[in-house]
């Protein structure tokens, strides 16, 4: 019932609770106008008069026990000493003040009138229908970040919310689910949202996180130049000199792989689809991205030993295939790992027959007897 006490701790999530009473009861007051209207339709009694003026009756009797069963007036006084307590809800306060406003006019425009022709109560109806949409969308505009919230703590950093499969119960018009959704773009609770592509991001948690999130593909970067440099000076493998080419293709790679990063942003800007690749959203496409870019510094870094083992330098000739090989970083990197499994397996064949010549097939054949 709407005008049960809150059980919360601070006007935040008692404004929250409240609303969420507002959105659900203006669901149940929805299917009592359907059934109303329902009732008011010249076939309800069947064509006969008397039997369907009865049935509109006790269809508007129903439907005023079940606005008093709500008690919008009470939950607007509620909302209402909660918007002007001491603790600030400007964020939200528009919204609460638009949903108690329609609960007013709700009070006074729903039809109650045991007298009224069918057709007046079919009017009245769909007017009262109509309000109560535009409560349940204000009061889901306050609910739903806390709801948002619940989802994406189930979630990893990264994936992404269908936000019409999740919230198309609440919000069942589209074009209201688009407005919810760039109502949330500018708004902070844990996710990024692509209004194009009607999804929520989940971000790492506020502070350090997000911040170690966004350095950690540089901070990769510059432990994998250091790491290649170290191999170079530590062994003497004359393909790789003394580290400093192994840096410069290095360096050359990465350019490419940036490269391409663009080249795809381009396009999907070109295409209007712009989902968390768009580059204009800095801090956050970083802190979505940052585990795949560190998972590409590493594969640059297998690319560079591969490309110097293959006597590619980072001059001449060689400086566009260290691009190229960045540009097309996902292809390389299979080439060589499918040189490489193939050169472990032929390795183990080869293990494999050696082991079993020098014994075990071997011993266990018996050999013919020796002649006397």
């Amino acid at each position: 019932m709407f005008g049960e006490t809150a059980q919360a701790t601070s006007g935040r999530s008692e404004l929250f609770v409240q609303m969420s009473k507002i959105r659900t009861e203006a669901g149940e007051l929805l299917r009592v106008l359907a059934k109303l209207e329902k009732a008011a339709a010249p076939e309800s009694g069947g064509g006969e008069p008397e039997l369907a003026t009865a049935v509109l009756r006790q269809a508007i009797a129903d439907a005023g026990m079940a606005l008093d069963s709500a008690d919008p007036a009470t939950l607007g006084e509620e909302v209402e000493k909660l918007l002007r307590g001491d603790e600030d809800l400007s964020a939200c306060a528009d919204d609460a003040w638009a949903a108690t406003s329609g609960l007013s006019t709700l009070i006074r425009r729903w039809p109650r009138d045991p007298d009224a022709d069918a057709a007046a109560v079919i009017v009245s109806a769909r007017e009262c229908a109509e309000i109560l949409k535009d409560i349940s969308f204000h009061s889901t505009k306050v609910t739903i970040r806390k709801d948002l919230e619940r989802e994406l703590e189930t979630m990893h950093v990264g994936k992404a919310l269908d936000f019409d499969y999740a919230f198309g119960s609440q919000l069942r018009d589209r074009a209201e689910r688009t407005k919810v959704l760039s109502y949330l773009k500018h708004m902070k609770f844990g996710g990024w949202v692509d209004t194009a592509g009607g999804t929520v991001y989940k971000l790492p948690p506020g502070g350090w996180p997000r911040l170690l999130a966004c350095i950690a593909p540089f901070l990769t970067a510059a432990l994998a130049a250091g790491a290649l440099y170290g191999f170079a000076a530590a062994f003497d493998v004359a393909k790789f000199g003394d580290g400093t080419e192994l840096l410069l293709i290095f360096g050359l790679v990465l350019v490419g792989t940036v490269s391409h990063l663009g080249v795809e942003n381009l396009k999907q800007s070109l295409t209007g689809s712009v989902p968390i690749l768009a580059l204009s959203d800095g801090v956050y496409w970083l802190s979505l991205r940052w585990l795949g870019l560190v998972k590409t510094v590493m594969v640059a870094l297998m690319v560079v030993v591969g490309l110097r083992l293959g006597d590619v330098g980072p001059s001449g000739q060689g400086l566009t295939i260290c691009l190229a090989a960045g540009y097309s970083l996902d292809s390389v990197a299979g080439i060589f790992l499918t040189r490489f499994a193939g050169t472990v397996e032929g390795g183990a064949a080869g293990l494999t027959k050696l082991l079993g010549n020098g014994g075990g097939a071997d011993q266990g054949t018996p050999k013919p007897a020796a002649t006397p």
